[in-house]
């Protein structure tokens, strides 16, 4: 597919635990981001429905729960280091942001195996790299150029349904997973309303 990215469909070829201990993170820690949840876009929740069935008896992958189902557009930082203040001056800063973003529709189809998760690659990929742009412009216009640290430029949006949870080799992944689930649907995620929640 050289008209595509690579990373909207070639397969990673080894799989590693999702749940490892990530610097700075022990028990109870919490997490702010800003993530566009799609839980409830019954095509998504129906293609993702799919797939997760016919890969339900893998070991080593967890299934994404609906209500959890979403594309992280952007970190942001732990909760315990953003002040009150520092949160409400960055939820009005993006509230008025995405106030101002024209509806957009994502289209969602085969599934990519990725090192750590079985996700689902959105296209177009260009309105949501607008809509990470105007997060994060957003939080610096909240907070000052620098104040927190937002990662790197480069966003391969992607809707993960299932974590792997044991390392492994991705054959033992696309190997079981039955003929089926290359011939499904491509369904449509209309985004119509954009907002700021907590």
């Amino acid at each position: 597919m050289p008209d595509k990215p690579e990373w909207t469909w070639r397969h990673a070829t080894e799989l590693r635990n999702h749940w490892w201990w990530r610097p700075g993170w022990q028990i109870g820690t919490r997490y702010y981001a800003f993530h566009l949840a799609v839980g409830d876009s019954p095509g998504v929740t129906k293609l993702v429905a799919q797939y997760q069935n016919a890969l339900k008896n893998i070991d080593g992958l967890d299934l994404i729960p609906r209500e959890w189902l979403h594309i992280t557009m952007q970190g942001l930082g732990f909760v315990d280091d953003i002040s009150t203040e520092d949160l409400e001056s960055m939820l009005k800063t993006t509230s008025e942001a995405l106030s101002k973003f024209e509806p957009f529709t994502l289209t969602f189809n085969q599934p990519v195996i990725r090192p750590e998760a079985v996700v689902l690659a959105p296209e177009p990929v260009e309105p949501l790299d607008r809509l990470r742009n105007s997060v994060r412009t957003a939080i610096e216009k909240a907070l000052g150029p620098g104040a927190v640290d937002l990662g790197p430029t480069g966003y391969q949006p992607h809707l993960s349904f299932a974590y792997v949870s044991a390392d492994q080799a991705a054959a033992a992944v696309l190997c079981r997973r039955p003929r089926e689930t290359t011939r499904r649907r491509p369904r449509s995620c209309p985004l119509a309303d954009m907002r700021t929640a907590r």
